[in-house]
């Protein structure tokens, strides 16, 4: 609480496809979910999600944390690009970028490839590796 108000970050939690008809997001969303429920503000962009998209959100909404999900190995190489343009259209103030999904879990060592970072394998030690930077906490 600052002078009474609510702060709330914002979370923002995006599909990242490489491959057409990539529509893998029940993973995506039950994060996004958790999130909602811990108080965080949530803008879920799904699956789809062209990266210029991606980084207009990032732009409009300065989210403190973007999640990324990687369902199969062949998304991994998009994965890393998106990650590596909000680094570059971001530069110091990019947002903490997390990400998961089936191919993550698998390998938790990708992430650091992709250049990520897993807070959890669900959703709720998701949430649980960021409680001590949510504001109402």
């Amino acid at each position: 609480m600052v002078a009474g108000i609510r702060l709330e970050y914002v979370a923002a939690f995006v599909g990242i496809r490489t491959l057409a008809g990539n529509q893998h997001i029940l993973g995506l969303n039950m994060v996004a979910d958790a999130f909602e429920l811990e108080g965080w503000a949530v803008d879920s962009l799904g699956a789809d999600t062209a990266v210029e998209t991606l980084v207009e959100q990032v732009r409009d909404t300065r989210p403190h944390l973007v999640g990324l999900s990687a369902s199969l190995p062949q998304h991994l190489r998009g994965l890393g690009q998106a990650i590596g343009r909000l680094r570059q259209a971001f530069g110091d103030a990019c947002p903490r970028i997390a990400v998961g999904g089936l191919a993550i879990n698998q390998f938790p060592g990708l992430a650091d490839w992709v250049g990520g970072e897993v807070l959890g394998l669900d959703a709720l030690a998701a949430v649980a590796a960021t409680a001590d930077e949510h504001p109402c906490h």
